[in-house]
C-alpha cells in the first residue's frame, strides 16, 4: 500500500502498555487520532512479554490499521530508527501527527530531530505523568562516558522527556485536574467507561463481594524486591484477590493470583459500586482515577516501610 497516495493526513501511533492501547481507541473512537494510521507496537524484548489480552488489544488496533510494525527497545537504536523513518517521514509528508505516549524513547526523539515539521502529539503513560518526581519530570542525568549518553546529551541535554515535553503541541490525559507534563493549556481530556471494559470471561474470577484486592506489579522491575515480595506474600494471606501484572512472569507470584483480560481499573469501579474495596498496590496507575471516591482505599506499598504485619494494621485501621 502507498500511504503517501492517500488523501487524508496519515498518523502514527505507537503504543506499549495495555493503557495506552486503552487510552489509543478511545482517541481513535474520537476522531483524536485519524482513522488513517499506522500502528507501531512497542515491545522491550519480545512480542509474548505481555498477557494475551493486552496483545489482544493491540490486534483490535492493528485490524483498522493501514499498516502495522513492531518496535523493540532491546534491539538498539538502529534497528528503531528505521522503522520510525519510514513511517514518521510519510506522516510528514501527508500532513499527520505522531502520537506517542513514551517520553523516554531516544529513537523517537532522533527522528523528530530529524523531520523538524512532524507534528508530534502524546498521550498519558500513567503515573509518570502526574507524580513531580517522575523522569518524566526530572532532568535525566547521564554522566557515564559512552556513546549512547555522549548521543542523549547531543540531542537534548537534559534528555529525550526535557525535549518531548517541549515539542509536543497537544496532549491527551485521562487524569482531568492534575498537572501533567505539559502546560495546561495543551491538555485534552480523554473519558474512558472502566465499567464498560470488564470482560465477561472475568465472571467467575471476581466476585461482588472481594473488599481486598492486592494489585500485582513486575519483581524485575523493582529495586527492593524482596521487600516488594514480603509485602505481596503478607497480603496474599488475607486478600480476596490478588490481580497478576499483566508483565509478571515470576512463577511463584503467579500460581498465588489471577490473570484477567480486564484492566485494573475495571474491577476497582466494579467493586466500589457496591461496597468500601481497599486496594494495595506498587505506584500502579489505576488507582490514580479513584482519588475522589470514597469507596476506594489506596493503600500504596511503595510509600511504607515493610514489618511483619504491617499490611494487615493498615486495613484494620
Amino acid at each position: 500500500m502507498n500511504l503517501q497516495r492517500s488523501s487524508p493526513p496519515v498518523d502514527v501511533l505507537i503504543v506499549r502498555t495495555r493503557l495506552q492501547a486503552l487510552i489509543a481507541k478511545e482517541m481513535i473512537r474520537t476522531g483524536a487520532i485519524s482513522r488513517n494510521y499506522v500502528l507501531l507496537r512497542h515491545y522491550w524484548n519480545d512480542r509474548l512479554e505481555d498477557h494475551f489480552s493486552v496483545n489482544a488489544l493491540y490486534d483490535d488496533l492493528a485490524r483498522d490499521a493501514l499498516e502495522t510494525a513492531d518496535l523493540y527497545s532491546g534491539r538498539g537504536v538502529l534497528f528503531n530508527l528505521r522503522i520510525l523513518f519510514r513511517y514518521c517521514r510519510k506522516a510528514m509528508l501527508s500532513g499527520g501527527v505522531v502520537f506517542s505516549a513514551g517520553f523516554a524513547f531516544l529513537p523517537l526523539v532522533m527522528i523528530l530531530r530529524l523531520l523538524r515539521t512532524l507534528r508530534f502529539h502524546s498521550f498519558d503513560d500513567g503515573r509518570a505523568n502526574v507524580l513531580a518526581d517522575s523522569f518524566y519530570f526530572q532532568p535525566h542525568e547521564r554522566n557515564k562516558l559512552s556513546v549512547a549518553n555522549i548521543t542523549y546529551k547531543l540531542l537534548s541535554w537534559q534528555g529525550p522527556a526535557s525535549y518531548l515535553r517541549r515539542r509536543t503541541s497537544a496532549h491527551y490525559t485521562i487524569y482531568p485536574g492534575l498537572d501533567n507534563v505539559v502546560d495546561s493549556q495543551l491538555l485534552h481530556v480523554v473519558s474512558i467507561g472502566w465499567n464498560a471494559l470488564f470482560h465477561p470471561d472475568d465472571e467467575s474470577q471476581i466476585d461482588d463481594k472481594m473488599r481486598i484486592v492486592l494489585l500485582g506489579t513486575v519483581i524485575e522491575d523493582m529495586k527492593d524486591k524482596q521487600s516488594v515480595r514480603s509485602f505481596i506474600e503478607e497480603i496474599r494471606a488475607f486478600a480476596d484477590v490478588h490481580i497478576i501484572h499483566p508483565r509478571e512472569s515470576d512463577e511463584a507470584l503467579l500460581a498465588g493470583g489471577v490473570r484477567l483480560v480486564s484492566p485494573a481499573e475495571s474491577v476497582i469501579s466494579r467493586l466500589s459500586c457496591h461496597d468500601r474495596v481497599f486496594v494495595y498496590h506498587f505506584a500502579s496507575s489505576s488507582l490514580i482515577g479513584f482519588a475522589d471516591d470514597p469507596n476506594v482505599v489506596d493503600i500504596d506499598l511503595l510509600n511504607v516501610k515493610f514489618a511483619p504485619g504491617l499490611a494487615i494494621s493498615m486495613i484494620e485501621r
